[in-house]
């Protein structure tokens, strides 16, 4: 990987988290706090009411908005470039 990649792939993993912290405190906190969005999650776990349970659904969420703000970020990046 040339240097050009590497900081290409640095400027994709910064946008993607600033994003996914956005999105994690724009739309995620408000409804885990206030709409019991937290049980829901947990749900799919099985670990109902169990701190490993509260644990591994901030870290999913966290990792998977993340995730989610590199693939975008990414994929912007991208299509910019084939105009």
């Amino acid at each position: 990987m040339d240097d050009i990649q590497k900081q290409n792939m640095k400027s994709d993993w910064y946008w993607g988290s600033v994003a996914g912290l956005c999105l994690l405190c724009g739309l995620v906190f408000p409804y885990v706090l206030f709409g019991g969005g937290a049980e829901i999650l947990i749900s799919f776990t099985g670990l109902n009411d169990t701190p490993k349970g509260y644990f591994l659904c901030g870290v999913a969420v966290t990792l998977g908005l993340f995730s989610l703000g590199y693939t975008l970020s990414y994929l912007f990046r991208r299509l910019r470039w084939m105009k």
